[in-house]
């Protein structure tokens, strides 16, 4: 597990915070598919809904993340339509925990 108070040392094998979603296949017998949203040397997430926040009919996503100071409090990821490819969700804070990639497997 990472440390509360900073970044510090862990690797990509730690279990760490993480953001994501399941698309359900609409079929009983089948595997739903993960997309990661984020993951992060601290982020321990508390709460997470997808509401279409500012009315422009697309998802977004609020939630709250405790036990990572100084990036407690709520955070907000706003779907972003562009005609150029770029990441789906931009993010509203400048300075974050640094980012981690998925473990293997």
């Amino acid at each position: 597990m990472g440390p509360r108070g900073e970044d510090g040392e862990v690797t990509v094998d730690d279990m760490l915070g993480r953001l994501g979603w399941f698309r359900n296949p609409g079929v009983a017998d089948r595997e739903w598919t993960r997309y990661d949203i984020s993951r992060r040397k601290r982020g321990m997430f508390d709460d997470f809904e997808a509401r279409d926040l500012d009315g422009d009919g697309d998802v977004d996503f609020v939630g709250t993340r405790g036990n990572s100071a100084p990036y407690d409090g709520v955070f907000w990821l706003e779907q972003v339509r562009t005609e150029a490819p770029m990441p789906a969700f931009t993010r509203a804070r400048a300075a974050d925990s640094v980012e981690m990639p998925l473990p293997p497997g």
